[in-house]
């Protein structure tokens, strides 16, 4: 834990409160979607085809509609996405029924010069088209039912926006803002549901107790019992943390903070906070009480919780001067908060409250790289007279008489929290409802968008030093300037989203990518392999992806090979991403990794003999082979491959559904054509499962005789053949085969595995044809062989089904 000065350096709040109860408070307004003029989507239609054109929703593809005049209007106006207004069966299958099968979202780039009507009267003049309209923004009527909203003046239409910012983004339970401060009333009743809860220190555990309070870590995290929060400082900054993040008395400042931003809105209770569903991770890092309680004394190590617990929001309404910072310090400041941001978290800190500019007198940490600035305005978008600025202020938002959650008491509330440390939160919020829209964005993405969207402030002038306030609908209605490429979707060898299994195979990857924001050029996108390594590269390793317009897609293949050194569950894809100016970024594709059936011979057989060598060139040997499974399940077959020195008569096998660490066995036929070495025979086998294509290959080497096609002194030879009958049989068989020379016979019955089960010597033969029957009683049911074998060590075997 990196501590800087703790003893030394304590934060001040950046807050300031009324001195009295009264409020200059502006009613928001009801905006009506039935008067003036609607905005609508640009370069989006609905499009409806005709019941006569054939096409529908769900065949058309774009340049290929089956209409050439079609083709070249959607060709003109610069069309390059076109999707189901509904999927297949989204309204009960009768799509039919209202067209909805032939309607389609159109998305068009249209050229410079034709605008959006001039797109739809083309396309309306195609045959195939029965009706083209556009896709409109009506102005929201909701307004929540807090009944403290109508003070919250910084919630407005004229001012942040926020009730039409809610039309288009509510925030979401699983965005996580951390109000690192003095701790947070949990049960007050306009916060109580939108605290965040670690469901891993919640319910019983193995012994019955509750996780809250049993004193164990139960989702080893290094936290004990951090069901609901952590307070970092404890009760007095000497006494170690614990898991109570409530204030201590009289220590409103967090609870205000929290209110702010995480006020559950529509609840008819009290104050609307501006993240709506977004949680609120409580995290005290101030003592309870004693000369320092009410100072933020362990800020940064908070900064590092919330880090690690992946808050996508931090809002820290504190701070303090730089230059009470050594150059030592202000390393270490910076590397916590380059890892939050890592880690995807967007810090909100308070510019201050010294009307100063910050440019010449850092504040720290809203002075610190990667963290957003906050400043205050006032009812009139001016810049409060308290609030520090400069150019390193981001933005700005309102900042005084601002209505929220009061502590102590569980239903108290006020109207007198301000400064920075309330504008702070404002924003905080509102960062919450950009990550719940487009949560693929990093916070750096974030940042940017909530300072381009901004209103102009109305004084002071100098825009440069006093940039603008925020404005949540912006925020989340505007189109970004600048380009964001992600990955939408991607395929492995065809198969789409698929997963990788062995390595040292070379895949093909189809990668779609997609520019999320706003119009780039001159756009690529480089596979390189990271220092940890992972794979190798093949071809296509740079995509010129050039100029992509806003919501534009574009395909692009590569190839690479795994290494074997991930970590056998996935593996992260590195894609530099640039536009050779001012946009960079580092797209990383993950992708899982299925452990496939693996595959080993443990033994074998030829014509029945566990191991035996080949003899003969004419003969067709039957082959059977007990594979194991070392890795996943999966149903395998397996094929013997047509390679020098055999012909294969049988060369599939079925080993159907194999689990791990289980055998198998397939027979397979052959006869060796002569171009062997005679000494060794060479074979090779290929696997596949699920139906999937080639994914292993196994060798098999089987030993030559020397005394290949010689006849042996007791008048066996390798072409002697036993049969035996019945086969598959119960308790007993025959077996019947055929001596040149009288001599006694032993006969030996052997299990899969090469065990002998059961031995005993027959007696005497005659020459010429033989018959004996041999008890098969007491074996289980399975495969065995049945070796007949002379004193002077000539074999005859086969194969039998004891059922």
């Amino acid at each position: 834990m990196i501590m800087v000065r703790k003893n030394l350096v304590l934060y001040i709040l950046c807050a300031l409160f009324a001195a009295s109860g009264t409020l200059f408070a502006q009613t928001p307004q009801s905006i009506s979607n039935v008067s003036g003029s609607l905005a609508h989507a640009p370069g989006f239609l609905y499009v409806k085809f005709t019941a006569g054109s054939g096409i529908t929703s769900y065949n058309i593809r774009l340049n290929a509609t089956g209409s050439n005049a079609l083709d070249a209007v959607l060709r003109q106006i610069g069309a390059y996405s076109v999707e189901p207004f509904v999927p297949a069966g989204a309204v009960g299958h009768n799509e039919h029924l209202f067209g909805f099968d032939r309607f389609v979202e159109l998305k068009f780039h249209a050229p410079e010069g034709m605008s959006d009507e001039q797109a739809a009267a083309l396309l309306s003049g195609a045959n195939e088209i029965e009706n083209v309209g556009r896709k409109f923004y009506f102005k929201t009527c909701f307004i929540p039912n807090d009944p403290l909203f109508s003070n919250q003046w910084g919630l407005t239409p004229t001012k942040m926006d926020l009730t039409q910012a809610w039309d288009l983004s509510k925030g979401d339970s699983n965005i996580v803002i951390a109000d690192i401060d003095e701790g947070v009333n949990y049960n007050h009743e306009d916060l109580a549901a939108n605290i965040a809860l670690n469901r891993g220190e919640m319910g019983l555990d193995k012994n019955g107790k509750d996780k809250r309070t049993n004193g164990i870590d139960d989702d080893g995290d290094g936290y004990v019992d951090n069901w609901h929060g952590w307070d970092l400082s404890g009760p007095d900054s000497v006494t170690k943390p614990d898991n109570d993040p409530m204030p201590g008395p009289g220590l409103s400042h967090g609870t205000n903070v929290a209110g702010t931003f995480g006020g559950v809105p529509n609840n008819g209770l009290g104050v609307a906070g501006t993240g709506f569903n977004c949680r609120i991770l409580a995290l005290k890092a101030s003592p309870d009480g004693g000369p320092t309680a009410g100072y933020i004394n362990d800020g940064y190590a908070a900064i590092l919780y919330a880090a690690a617990h992946h808050a996508q929001v931090m809002n820290c309404s504190w701070g303090g001067p730089a230059s009470d910072f050594n150059a030592s310090e202000k390393a270490q400041i910076q590397s916590l908060i380059d890892f939050a941001t890592a880690s995807g978290s967007l810090i909100c800190a308070a510019a201050g409250n010294s009307a100063q500019n910050i440019d010449s007198t850092p504040f720290f940490p809203a002075s610190l790289n990667g963290v957003l600035a906050v400043g205050a305005s006032n009812e009139n978008d001016v810049v409060s007279s308290f609030s520090n600025y400069g150019h390193r202020v981001d933005l700005y938002a309102p900042g005084q008489e601002l209505e929220t959650t009061e502590f102590p008491g569980n239903s108290a509330y006020t109207g007198g929290f301000g400064g920075t440390s309330g504008a702070t939160p404002n924003v905080a919020g509102i960062a919450g409802l950009v990550f719940a829209k487009h949560p693929q964005w990093k916070p750096r993405y974030v940042k940017r968008q909530l300072v381009e969207t901004v209103d102009p402030l109305a004084s002071p002038t100098n825009k440069n030093l006093y940039w603008g306030r925020a404005n949540a609908y912006k925020a989340l209605k505007n189109m970004p300037s600048f380009p964001l490429i992600i990955v939408s979707d991607y395929s492995i060898d065809g198969v789409d989203r698929g997963t990788l299994d062995y390595p040292n195979n070379e895949y093909t990857l189809s990668v779609v990518f997609k520019n999320d924001a706003g119009d780039g050029t001159n756009l690529s996108a480089t596979l390189f392999v990271p220092d940890a390594g992972g794979y190798t590269i093949g071809s296509s390793a740079i995509a010129h992806l050039g100029s992509m317009a806003a919501n534009a897609s574009m395909n692009q293949v590569f190839k690479f090979t795994r290494d074997g050194t991930d970590d056998g569950m996935h593996l992260p894809l590195y894609f530099d991403v640039t536009d050779g100016k001012t946009y960079h970024d580092t797209v990383v594709l993950t992708l899982s990794i299925i452990n496939a059936p693996t595959l080993s011979i443990t033994t074998y057989s030829v014509d029945g003999v566990v191991k035996d060598s080949l003899r003969s060139l004419t003969k067709e040997y039957t082959l059977d082979v007990t594979f194991k499974n070392t890795a996943d399940s999966g149903n395998l077959t397996v094929n013997l491959g047509q390679i020098k020195g055999y012909t294969v008569q049988q060369a599939t096998a079925g080993l159907g559904p194999v689990k791990p660490e289980a055998t198998a066995i397939g027979e397979f036929k052959f006869t060796r054509d002569g171009t062997d070495d005679h000494k060794h025979l060479p074979m090779q086998f290929y696997v596949t499962y699920d139906s999937k294509p080639y994914i292993d290959t196994i060798g098999l080497t089987l030993n030559i005789s020397a005394t290949a096609g010689v006849a042996n002194s007791d008048g066996m030879t390798s072409d002697n053949v036993v049969t035996l009958a019945p086969n598959p049989a119960r308790t007993e068989a025959v077996a019947y085969f055929n001596i040149s020379h009288e001599g006694r016979i032993t006969i030996a019955i052997s299990d899969m595995l090469g065990r002998t089960v059961r031995s005993f010597d027959a007696g005497m033969f005659a020459e010429g044809a033989n018959h004996f029957p041999i008890s098969l009683d007491g074996l289980a049911p399975g495969v065995y062989f049945i070796r007949l074998e002379a004193e002077s060590g000539g074999v005859m075997a086969a194969r039998i089904v004891i059922q």
